[in-house]
């Protein structure tokens, strides 16, 4: 299923309801402005709604008003994310208060830890270290730019024996058996 994209006077509402730049973070997500505070997704629009990230309570309480859960997926429903009623969008004053509980639940969420690989994509990864545990960073060979592997316990798998190593007799191709047709 191709996802709709979300029409000019839902974007605009978005901005003019949106907390400021500098009390959260604006990005995109599912390719849809949002807002994340402490990498938590707060708020966003997907295709033609706008989603918020509520508390249980502020969830029955939006849901009572016409608010449905989130489900980007059928089926697969995102726990705590609730769409906008349709009819509150003409509305900024009243979809700003929802915004303003998604704000709040948002500060008390913990926040997310930057994975090794966004690490590792914004330049900041840290050398290697060895697994001895000390502090110095692990030898790598010169000029790479790799880290260390690791060393595996187990030894290594012997090499497979050719035919002209093992004691059985070579296979015959196509055209040999041909040819020992042929004398028969």
């Amino acid at each position: 299923m191709k996802w709709k994209k979300s029409p000019d006077w839902l974007v605009e509402m978005f901005e003019q309801v949106a907390p400021p730049e500098g009390a959260c973070e604006h990005r995109k997500m599912f390719g849809y402005p949002s807002c994340f505070l402490g990498g938590n997704l707060f708020m966003g629009l997907w295709q033609d709604r706008m989603v918020v990230r509520l508390s249980a309570a502020d969830r029955d309480m939006l849901g009572k008003v016409g608010g449905e859960p989130f489900e980007p997926m059928k089926g697969r429903p995102m726990r705590e994310y609730m769409l906008m009623p349709n009819d509150m969008m003409d509305q900024p004053e009243l979809i700003r208060i929802w915004v303003d509980q998604a704000l709040i639940f948002a500060r008390g969420l913990p926040k997310k830890v930057v994975k090794k690989a966004a690490r590792r994509a914004s330049g900041t990864n840290q050398p290697a270290r060895r697994a001895s545990g000390t502090n110095q960073p692990a030898r790598r060979a010169s000029g790479a730019n790799q880290p260390a592997r690791k060393t595996s316990a187990r030894a290594k798998k012997p090499a497979r024996k050719t035919s002209a190593q093992s004691k059985k007799p070579a296979r015959k191709t196509s055209a040999q058996s041909r040819k020992a047709a042929k004398k028969r």
